[in-house]
């Protein structure tokens, strides 16, 4: 279930019930010889669903606007943030791109940039948030493409994947999409990034194409430790 749609109904179901001791403390209060019953509980229960959705409007107004409480909240579904992403074919990085995960209407919006090593600009993607599911720790949305060289705008579909890591939030992601006519599925992989000197320079362009090249020589040093462990031992004794 999306864990942003869980809590919104968490936070009715927890306005109800204060809304509800509320009513029942009204109705205490103006139980008195000189008020009729019947007014006193009529007023009691007019005041439950005011005092519910009040208190209901308040809490979600208070998760739209502050996310230090929405990463509190979520805790490991919290996936937020700037993120690097390589698009891959094998054990290849054909680009990068960067990618912001924005809390959106009880759901999230996703759009970025894709650059070569160089950090010129390839294409820009983004997600249709009227087209976006998340069923943790998958997302899946529709998207568009545009191309930097082009005025044409592509369509497809994407499918991420978030890393598990308990009660806080994922730092990588395993994803794979396929654009409409392509008729191949690609993958992809992510990182949040979270170094602040890091964060600032991605929006220098000066300084973008040096941390792009960071995090492709980064991720391409781990996938070659990984082959090397990989590799089958020789033990046959030399002469």
């Amino acid at each position: 279930m999306n864990p942003i749609k869980k809590l919104s109904k968490t936070f009715q179901v927890i306005s109800t019930g204060i809304a509800g001791a509320a009513a029942a403390g009204l109705k205490a209060l103006l139980s008195s010889p000189n008020l009729n019953s019947k007014i006193s509980t009529a007023l009691s229960i007019i005041a439950i669903p005011i005092i519910s959705e009040g208190l209901s409007i308040g809490f979600q107004w208070l998760f739209e606007h502050n996310r230090l409480l929405r990463r509190i909240l979520l805790g490991g579904k919290f996936v937020e943030g700037t993120w690097i992403e390589a698009l891959k074919k094998g054990d290849e990085i054909l680009s990068v791109g960067v990618v912001w995960f924005e809390n959106h209407e009880y759901g999230l919006k996703v759009h970025g940039f894709n650059y070569d090593h160089a950090g010129n600009v390839n294409l820009h993607f983004e997600s249709k948030t009227d087209l976006l599911t998340i069923e943790w720790p998958f997302v899946s949305f529709a998207h568009t493409v545009s191309s930097h060289y082009s005025i044409k705008i592509n369509e497809g579909i994407t499918h991420i994947h978030f890393s598990y890591r308990g009660n806080k939030p994922p730092k990588t992601y395993s994803a794979s999409f396929i654009n409409a006519g392509d008729g191949e599925r690609i993958g992809l992989e992510g990182w949040r990034l979270e170094d602040k000197n890091d964060l600032e320079a991605i929006h220098d362009p000066s300084k973008l194409p040096e941390v792009l090249q960071k995090w492709v020589a980064k991720k391409e040093l781990s996938s070659s430790q990984k082959r090397t462990m990989q590799l089958p031992i020789n033990n046959t004794a030399q002469s």
